[in-house]
């Protein structure tokens, strides 16, 4: 069953409370788990479960939380205190002029003390008021009657001996051009000794439909103007009105002594199975991570506030977190099987819809959003990647029937861009995406364009989403994070991660990541031999990540190309916090960690070109990365291997080169490194010192 937060369930009451209580609280419980959950809660003294499919959510009840009677001395001291709830119906017969006005009617009610004993408690002003409401209007007797339906319930604190009336008037706001026209009052007594009183513990705990025996029908009276006072006997309101006593908390404690003491301190109750164990969950939430125990597995309990409201989330302990700046697929898969690189991007069921944004340059008002009149036939500022359309205003692509948007739009920041997505041309026919060309992301002097990608993902809804979850499968973008299903994390799931680069179809896709053997020099996989320096039975537990045996480590991770030579790495760490439970026992909430295996951050005054260099086994060097990295910016660089030596070659903008290049920045078989290197300007052969940090 999948429910918005808030909702009503089918049958559910659609009377409105005018009051908020502030003794009862209302949670949103997700499931992020994976698998179906069930929650068990009370509602009206009636047991009801629901079913939650994974993303699906449901609004939860919850008694304010109870402390032991210690805690409640002063509240011992406390008389009860007396409420009348009325609940305003309708009204019937209302006289309606026809003079060309509208008509809306709302009630006004005001609780009035007669007298009050100084010995006597002290009550606020109380009043309060209806929503407006259009009448029904009917023809009778050549006269039009109007009946006025409004079904709101309000609750009144009525003094504990003093009598008390309440005041009721009807107005038709929309009368006299909106000033507004009492068309009728009533007033009866509400005070104390009026009606039998109930014994609850909450004003919620009270609240149920009317009943038929409470409901009564005073005639309205008008006042003319001679201060007389008229009685509309064919018009009247029906109204229905209850008494309680509320309890203090101290003393309803005291009246459930003989009670089971267990259930006293229950929100809800979650499970996975509707027949089998139930796990409570406490009504005292505070924001916080805990470890829940199901079928002898711990999962996630999270605790944060959305909008004004407690969220409990239900989710797996182990998360994965794109600190890269490419989007990812992904994967769990079983040690046994794995994914094949033919595979490619289809297993993944989401979709990335894109839209471009073209920009102009004027040297008279610099970038803007339209091309000068000599250029008409150009594309405007939003289009396709192909040009085949284009408009002035943003448009989105249609989503199609049996999915749903996944994500928000947001700009893409590949490779050959500047730090805000754009891309710049001399002609934008000629701004290809994606650029292919370090040039494209700083302006030259001829550069008059400009262009960057939004990107929006999209996923199937209901069984298809399902589906896809269950294959192990999800896109996660760039800072964004998700959370591994459950079941793939279990002590006996036997599952591996594997992720891989997602890109579009102007790029060759690429194969699940296999991992490097730690103390190898080369890659180790089902296809590949193992270097001899590595000992075979090392490779098996350092070499892959088995989720249900995750501990602290970094590992290295490949991506062959389904066409070309160019491999992509990826370096993966995990850490975790400890969530301890009531007996102390840690349980470990893990934080996977995906990154590039460098990353180049320029703290000079001025852009400059880069080359990264690889020394292969037979003691070549080949150029792995070229690019530009602009002043206090970095660049993530995926496509060289850490493991093997590695050398930098840099120029700086306005003539400054390296004296002696290329230099060692990282080997492993060395401890230590040159930690500085001096740059030499070409013209003036002026010399100047730069440190670098490994």
């Amino acid at each position: 069953m999948y429910m918005e937060a808030g909702g009503q369930h089918k049958g559910e009451s659609t009377t409105f409370s005018a009051l908020d209580e502030d003794d009862l609280q209302t949670v949103i419980v997700e499931n992020k788990l994976g698998c179906d959950i069930f929650v068990k809660k009370v509602e009206h003294d009636v047991d009801t479960v629901d079913m939650l499919h994974h993303g699906d959510c449901v609004s939860v009840w919850i008694p304010p939380p109870r402390f032991s009677n210690r805690l409640n001395v002063a509240d011992e001291s406390r008389e009860a205190r007396y409420y009348v709830a009325v609940q305003i119906l309708e009204a019937k017969g209302l006289s309606i002029i026809d003079d060309g006005n509208s008509h809306n009617f709302f009630c006004a009610l005001r609780l009035v003390v007669d007298s009050q004993a100084s010995e006597q408690q002290r009550l606020f002003p109380q009043s309060a008021r209806t929503k407006c409401v259009k009448p029904i209007i009917s023809r009778i007797n050549n006269q039009d009657e109007g009946n006025v339906k409004w079904n709101e319930l309000f609750i009144f604190e009525v003094p504990r001996k003093a009598p008390a009336k309440l005041e009721i008037e009807v107005t038709n706001l929309a009368a006299k051009a909106g000033k507004g026209d009492v068309v009728g009052a009533l007033s009866f007594s509400v005070g104390h000794g009026a009606n039998t009183l109930k014994k609850v513990a909450s004003v919620r705990m009270f609240y149920q439909p009317y009943d038929a025996q409470n409901i009564r029908s005073y005639p309205f009276t008008r006042m003319g103007q001679q201060s007389n006072v008229e009685f509309m006997h064919e018009s009247s309101l029906v109204v229905s009105t209850s008494y309680f006593e509320r309890n203090t908390i101290a003393n309803l404690q005291k009246e459930l002594e003989s009670d089971n003491t267990s259930d006293r301190d229950i929100g809800f109750w979650v499970g996975l199975d509707p027949g089998g164990e139930w796990e409570s969950v406490r009504s005292l939430l505070p924001l916080t991570v805990g470890p829940k125990f199901l079928k002898k597995e711990y999962i996630g309990m999270e605790v944060v506030m959305k909008n004004g409201k407690k969220h409990v989330i239900f989710r797996g302990l182990v998360g994965v977190v794109n600190d890269s700046d490419v989007i990812l697929n992904i994967s769990t898969c079983h040690a046994s099987s794995g994914h094949e690189p033919s595979l490619g991007t289809s297993s993944s069921n989401t979709v990335v819809e894109e839209v471009f944004q073209n920009q102009y340059y004027q040297p008279s008002s610099g970038w803007g959003n339209s091309w000068p009149d000599v250029h008409p036939d150009n594309p405007r500022h939003w289009s396709t990647r192909d040009f085949s359309s284009s408009s002035k205003d943003f448009f989105e692509p249609p989503l199609p029937p049996g999915w749903k948007w996944a994500s928000g739009w947001s700009i893409e920041k590949f490779q050959h861009v500047d730090k805000e997505g754009w891309a710049y041309e001399s002609d934008i026919k000629n701004l290809r995406w994606p650029p292919t060309s370090s040039k494209s992301s700083t302006k030259s002097a001829s550069d008059v364009v400009r262009r960057r990608r939004w990107i929006r993902t999209r996923q199937p809804t209901s069984e298809q989403g399902v589906e896809s979850l269950q294959s192990g499968v999800s896109t996660v973008h760039p800072g964004a994070s998700t959370v591994l299903s459950w079941r793939s994390t279990s002590k006996d799931s036997e599952q591996h991660l594997q992720i891989r680069p997602s890109f579009d179809n102007s790029q060759p896709s690429y194969s699940w990541s296999h991992a490097v053997a730690v103390g190898s020099t080369y890659i180790f996989s089902k296809d590949q031999q193992l270097d001899p320096g590595c000992r075979p039975n090392s490779v098996t537990s350092n070499c892959s990540l088995k989720l249900n045996e995750i501990e602290k480590k970094d590992i290295l991770l490949c991506c062959n190309p389904s066409s070309g030579s160019k491999q992509i790495w990826f370096s993966v760490g995990t850490d975790a916090s400890v969530l301890n439970t009531e007996l102390n026992t840690p349980v470990y909430d893990w934080r996977i960690s995906i990154n590039s295996p460098m990353k180049l951050e320029n703290r000079l005054p001025c852009p400059a070109e880069f080359s990264i260099l690889e020394k292969t086994k037979e003691g070549n060097g080949v150029e792995r990365h070229r690019g530009i990295v602009s002043s206090r910016q970095s660049v993530h660089i995926y496509s060289v291997d850490i493991h093997k030596p590695l050398y930098l070659t840099l120029s700086v903008q306005n003539g400054w080169v390296m004296e002696k290049e290329p230099i060692l920045v990282l080997d492993p078989a060395l401890s230590n490194h040159v930690s500085s290197f001096w740059m030499v300007h070409r013209q003036s052969r002026r010399k100047t010192r730069s440190n670098y940090f490994a």
